[in-house]
């Protein structure tokens, strides 16, 4: 059921039948009561001839905020597309890094870790005396001998 709001506009009563609620109906009215005040100042224009500039003033703004609109639904659908495009793409290298490893690990006998399940990196069960042997060893100069 329609609400019944009073309103002022350009010194005028108007009772309006609105669906929306009271509070935007008068944001409405105001507007529409600036825009045509606005038009009283600019031009010495009849109340019925800046009631008429208002209105070519709100139609201007409201085509001008479509249009806008309009450009950016455009460009929503144009990144959607993008993004569909990505994935696809990315689906596809997926596939292919995967059957890369398979021919890989086909060739080599070896087993490689999945990109979605990673190994654990093991660590060496070295002895503590074999570590520092080894340690010993890589630390050593090498000694060459000139042979006559």
């Amino acid at each position: 059921m329609p609400n019944r709001i009073s309103v002022t506009i350009a010194g005028q009563q108007y009772t309006i039948l609105a669906e929306e609620n009271e509070e935007y109906t008068r944001q409405v009215a105001l507007r529409a009561d600036n825009k045509i005040r606005e038009a009283r100042e600019v031009t010495e224009a009849s109340p019925l001839n800046a009631a008429v500039l208002a209105a070519l003033n709100l139609a201007d703004e409201a085509t001008k905020a479509e249009r806008e609109v309009r450009r950016a639904k455009g460009e929503i659908s144009e990144r959607e597309e993008q993004i569909k495009a990505i994935r696809e793409e990315m689906m596809r290298l997926v596939q292919e890094n995967a059957d890369l490893r398979d021919q890989l690990q086909a060739k080599a006998g070896m087993k490689f870790e999945s990109a979605s399940e990673p190994e654990k990196e093991k660590e060496p069960e070295d002895k503590p005396e074999e570590k520092s042997e080894e340690k010993e060893k890589t630390t050593e100069p090498v000694k060459a001998e000139k042979k006559s």
